[in-house]
C-alpha cells in the first residue's frame, strides 16, 4: 500500500515516491507516479515539467520503448520553446543522441553530439559533461574509432564514480557502457564496470 492511497501527496512527495519505486525495482509504478508529477508541474512550473518529461523519456528509453520515449521528449521540447537555455536542454540533447545511435543514424548522431558539446561548454554540470562524453563515444564507435571511444567512456565514468551524476543518469551511463562492451565482446572491461557499480 502506498502512502498516497491514504492522503493526497504534494509534488515533492510524489516525486520522492517515484524515485523510491524505481530504486525498489518497481518501474511501472515509478513511471506512473512520475507521470502524475509531470501533470502537476505542467500547469504551474513549465521548466520543471520539461525536466520531468525528459526524465520520463529516459525511463521509457531504458525500458526499450522508443516511441513513448520520443513522445515525452516532444513534450519536453514543447515546454522548452522560448525558454532560456538551461541544463534541461542538455539532457534532452543527450536523449536525442541516444535515439540517433539506437537507429544507427550516424549523421544525426554527429549533429546531436555537436549540439550537446556546445551545451556542455555553456553549463558547468558534471552530469552533462559525462553524458556528452558518452554520446561522443557512441559516435566514435559508429565510426569504428574504438580506442578513442574507450578513452571517452573512461573519462565519462570519472564524474559517475565521484557521485556527481544523478542516480538515474548514472544508471543510464552504465547501461550504455555495458551494452557497448557486450557488442564489442570486451568482457574484461564489462567485468570491471560491473565491479565499479
Amino acid at each position: 500500500m502506498w502512502a498516497s492511497e491514504d492522503a493526497p501527496l504534494g509534488t515533492d512527495d510524489l516525486d520522492a515516491l517515484a524515485v523510491a519505486a524505481w530504486q525498489l525495482g518497481r518501474g511501472k509504478e515509478s513511471v506512473r507516479v512520475a507521470e502524475r508529477v509531470f501533470t502537476q508541474l505542467a500547469g504551474t512550473d513549465p521548466p520543471s515539467a520539461a525536466m520531468k518529461a525528459v526524465e520520463l523519456g529516459l525511463a521509457w528509453l531504458t525500458r526499450g520503448d522508443l516511441n513513448i520515449a520520443a513522445g515525452w521528449m516532444t513534450r519536453a521540447r514543447r515546454l522548452l520553446e522560448g525558454a532560456p537555455e538551461s541544463p534541461t536542454h542538455g539532457y534532452l540533447a543527450y536523449l536525442d543522441a541516444l535515439l540517433a545511435a539506437m537507429k544507427h543514424d550516424n549523421r544525426a548522431l554527429a549533429g546531436r553530439v555537436t549540439a550537446l558539446r556546445d551545451l556542455c561548454a555553456r553549463f558547468d554540470v558534471p552530469a552533462l559533461t559525462a553524458l556528452g562524453l558518452v554520446a561522443e563515444a557512441l559516435a566514435a564507435i559508429g565510426d569504428a574509432r574504438i580506442e578513442h571511444a574507450y578513452g571517452l567512456l573512461d573519462e565519462a565514468m570519472l564524474p559517475v564514480l565521484a557521485d556527481q551524476v544523478p542516480l538515474d543518469w548514472a544508471g543510464d551511463i552504465y547501461r550504455v557502457l555495458l551494452n557497448q562492451c557486450h557488442r564489442l565482446a570486451d568482457f574484461p572491461r564489462m567485468y570491471a564496470l560491473t565491479q565499479s557499480m
